[in-house]
């Protein structure tokens, strides 16, 4: 069983509860009102930061091969869809790494123009930084008004190490787990809230205007069923996150080939339980408010 099924088999509570919310079945019926997505869309731009910084920390921590191995021609194809025998795991991963930071680039931006489209407000509160509150003085969101979810997920990016062991052969993995897991996660919960739409307010056949009048009546004029579920949802984004659990299971595939899975005992380790911790930070960045009684259960394991 290759490593990222594996972690799929483990915490099967933690992780269905990680990819369905009351939030979810509600942007399915076009029930999630406009400040409620906004505060939730808020928090995610925000998300994205941590996950730039977070991407340059996974990125130093890269072995990158000094010679030039002789391959195979690649076709045309990008490294980080050739296997290990073709290309190093470390290079592949690179090519995934450049790939997410113009994707989630483009994905900010297009938070910030479908809401402003929709009259949907993307900011949380801010205060100056400095105690002047000069006009040139940045503003910034406090830690009190960003959701627990982009709280954990902050920690977590901040805390890859870029000084790991000289002795840990697979350096790369638990940091690479972090991204995985939460771009699977995100997949996940919005396929799942994509299968929730009535065919009616969904159909690829009708037209642009049929399909417009089926979500004029969204409390968000349509934003989610209409723009944000398709793209959190589509084939292409399914590719680009099957292709970092590629990445990882031909990762440690190889280490256990080459060193015996006792080896690498504590980078699976660690890697399991920053799995865990991302599940956790999942669940945390749904919005209480649309549950009932205004608070998540979170299962233990």
């Amino acid at each position: 069983m290759n490593f990222t099924t594996h972690l799929l088999t483990t915490t099967q509570p933690l992780y269905l509860s990680s990819t369905t919310s009351a939030f979810l079945a509600a942007a399915a019926r076009g029930q999630v009102p406009k400040p409620i997505l906004g505060r939730w869309l808020a928090n995610d731009r925000l998300y994205i930061h941590a996950y730039i910084k977070g991407a340059s920390r996974l990125l130093a921590l890269l072995d990158l091969p000094d010679v030039v191995a002789t391959a195979p021609e690649a076709g045309g194809q990008d490294a980080s869809e050739l296997d290990a025998g073709s290309v190093p795991v470390t290079e592949r991963l690179l090519a995934w790494l450049i790939k997410a930071l113009v994707n989630v680039r483009r994905e900010e931006k297009f938070f910030i123009d479908v809401a402003s489209r929709f009259g949907v407000d993307v900011n949380l509160p801010t205060a100056h930084t400095s105690e002047s509150g000069s006009a040139g003085s940045d503003r910034r969101v406090s830690s009190e008004d960003k959701n627990a979810g982009l709280r954990a997920f902050e920690r977590l990016f901040s805390a890859i190490d870029i000084t790991p062991s000289q002795s840990a052969l697979l350096p790369w993995l638990a940091p690479a787990v972090l991204f995985w897991a939460t771009e699977k996660c995100y997949l996940e919960a919005w396929s799942g809230a994509k299968a929730m739409i009535p065919s009616s307010a969904y159909d690829t056949s009708t037209s642009a205007s049929d399909a417009d009048r089926a979500t004029n009546t969204d409390l968000d004029g349509g934003a989610l069923r209409t723009e944000f579920i398709p793209n959190w949802s589509s084939p292409e984004f399914r590719a680009f996150v099957d292709q970092l659990a590629a990445i990882i299971d031909d990762g440690v595939n190889e280490a256990i080939r080459q060193h015996g899975e006792a080896a690498i005992k504590p980078e699976l380790e660690r890697a399991s339980a920053t799995w865990r911790e991302v599940l956790l930070a999942e669940n945390n960045f749904w919005p209480e408010e649309m549950e009932e009684g205004g608070s998540r259960e979170v299962p233990s394991d």
